[in-house]
């Protein structure tokens, strides 16, 4: 991430490293013609799937980020928007902190960043787009307690969201099965400022989620950037190791379930692992695809 200097102009163009995506899909056994995220007016995230047959059986299904109804900014649990062709609903079911102001700081926004005054800010510190993606939603840890100026930051501060799935207009929870997202930025700042941590669990557990080729695991094995790194093999915690441009997806992560762990829920913890973080730093989340059961 670089946090500072104004933002970049935003492209229809495919993301760099989509064509990685479609690889390590198909390595990951989930199909051999996943095509990679493609923008467009009105800027409404594709991700068209090609899942193993009978392990969708109601279709596949990408969030229409940019919609009317699911482009919203919310700062408290709510519904961030709805599939229309599976009928399910996503909600913020959760969020907190650890070492960082509430106010302003978890930027609970399922949204596409494009056009004016849609790039993430921090006091005088921009972010547009996020791992060369153009739609995501973020979440923020700014460089103290207090406000987004210059400062240092708590020690081991965190924030994190839960969001899940639900039956269209209740809070009835509906389980998906094949759910792909990206996590956006996991870097290290420069001059060693901050060192990004995100950490993925399923379905209420206290235990990172397991990542690997065996069937009984929750993920297939992640595609990494090359600037982040998976410390613990097999478990979903992944760490950025490298400064990495906003623009570039080298600090990006690919997820994909394995087709027989069913999901309600999902939680993405993010925390700052280094000694004391005296910047801003922000990662994300994007390209959320799933079917449901």
């Amino acid at each position: 991430m670089e946090a500072a200097g104004p933002p970049d102009a935003p492209s229809d163009a495919p993301a760099d490293g989509s064509s990685d995506r479609r690889a390590f899909l198909r390595r990951a056994g989930i199909g051999a013609g996943v095509a990679g995220a493609v923008w467009a007016a009105p800027s409404i995230l594709t991700l068209d799937s090609a899942y193993a047959v009978g392990s969708c059986p109601s279709g596949s299904t990408t969030f229409a980020w940019s919609t009317a109804t699911n482009n919203t900014l919310a700062n408290t649990a709510a519904k961030v928007g709805t599939t229309t062709t599976a009928g399910i609903d996503i909600r913020i079911i959760s969020t907190a902190q650890t070492g960082v102001a509430g106010s302003g700081l978890i930027f609970n926004n399922w949204r596409t960043r494009s056009g004016t005054g849609a790039q993430v800010t921090c006091g005088t510190q921009v972010d547009y787009p996020m791992g060369n993606i153009g739609s995501f939603y973020s979440l923020e840890m700014a460089a103290d307690t207090t406000n987004c100026t210059a400062g240092t930051g708590t020690i081991n501060r965190n924030v994190e969201v839960v969001f899940g799935f639900f039956d269209a207009g209740t809070t009835t929870p509906h389980a998906v099965r094949n759910l792909a997202f990206s996590l956006l930025d996991v870097d290290v700042g420069s001059a060693s400022t901050y060192t990004d941590q995100v950490q993925i669990f399923l379905n209420g557990s206290a235990t990172a989620a397991s990542t690997g080729a065996a069937a009984a695991n929750n993920f297939a094995t992640p595609g990494l950037g090359a600037n982040v790194s998976q410390p613990t093999a097999g478990s979903a915690r992944f760490v950025g190791t490298a400064n990495t441009a906003n623009t570039s997806p080298a600090s990006n992560v690919s997820l994909v379930s394995k087709p027989s762990i069913d999901i309600t829920k999902v939680r993405v913890l993010f925390t700052d692992i280094s000694a004391r973080p005296t910047s801003i730093q922000w990662v994300g989340i994007s390209d959320l695809t799933f079917c449901k059961v």
